[in-house]
């Protein structure tokens, strides 16, 4: 718990924007399971007490062309996504980022909020993900110690008006999510802490005014 009320502060920082007087925030805790190692890849499980939002939620991640067995399974994962982000800088926190998101994958990932439970999932959209695995010893070299540690990552996501149903019709937003618990296993439990600010989608009919309008001084 130590770990998640350390990102909860990054997350509130991370998330100082400048919002519209129309947006809602929204703060989250989730827990669930999943892992990158099992196909296809899903994280899923609910919002816990404490949390604005009540219900389910599922993140995806496109695995199109991975290995499906092991050791090539990882292998793959480690030498695509991680290997080629390894920074040293600053010195001292020498790590391998994974960034799971649009440009690295066939299609972006995605995540569904459920907000009622038991319904129809009613926020969704891209969702990116990084992974930070420590190098310990600082030697580019993936020790076993460094693999099974406990890694932070962090994720931002983007709902849409295109994915939110029922209570969140015509919405769409920004937020972000961080934990410290991801680990390289085929049952991997974690825990998240974020916020998500949220805004009514533009009518067509305000879409075709604030156009008309701009029209005027250009």
């Amino acid at each position: 718990m130590r770990k998640l009320a350390i990102a909860a502060v990054a997350v509130v920082l991370a998330l100082a924007l400048a919002a519209p007087a129309s947006a809602q925030m929204k703060f989250m805790v989730g827990s669930g399971t999943g892992s990158l190692l099992v196909s296809p890849v899903v994280y899923s499980g609910t919002f816990q007490p404490g949390s604005q939002l009540t219900g389910d939620w599922v993140i995806t991640i496109d695995d199109t062309g991975w290995p499906t067995t092991e050791p090539e399974r990882f292998n793959y994962i480690w030498n695509t996504f991680f290997v080629p982000n390894y920074t040293t800088i600053p010195a001292g926190s020498e790590k391998w980022t994974g960034k799971f998101n649009a440009q690295t994958l066939p299609t972006a990932p995605q995540f569904w909020f459920e907000e009622t439970g038991g319904g129809a999932y009613t926020l969704g959209g891209n969702i990116t993900l990084n992974i930070l695995v420590r190098d310990f010893e600082v030697d580019e070299y993936l020790s076993g110690y460094e693999k099974d540690h406990d890694h932070n990552f962090n994720s931002t996501l983007n709902p849409s008006c295109d994915n939110s149903t029922g209570l969140y019709d015509n919405t769409y937003g920004t937020g972000s999510l961080s934990g410290g618990d991801q680990n390289f296993t085929t049952a991997d439990a974690i825990e998240f802490v974020g916020q998500v600010m949220l805004s009514p989608c533009e009518s067509p009919v305000e879409s075709t005014t604030w156009g008309s309008i701009k029209a005027l001084y250009e």
